[in-house]
């Protein structure tokens, strides 16, 4: 192999490299959307249920309160 072999193999292999780079902060970049979508929904359904608790709590004391 002369210089400029070796170096069109070295940039072949560099290239390869970036690509597989590329597409690992790809797949990366997805899962940490869909992970943030996830927990995005958990917290909305946390929400939703201790909205729901806290009236359910206010009826039940509203109810007991005699005037």
């Amino acid at each position: 192999m002369n210089q400029d072999q070796i170096t069109a193999k070295l940039s072949q292999i560099n290239s390869k490299g970036l690509e597989a780079t590329f597409s690992l902060s790809e797949a990366a970049l997805e899962n940490a959307q869909k992970l943030a979508e996830l927990n995005y929904a958990a917290s909305k359904d946390v929400l939703v249920n201790v909205q729901d608790g806290i009236q359910q709590v206010l009826r039940g004391q509203g109810s007991k309160i005699s005037y």
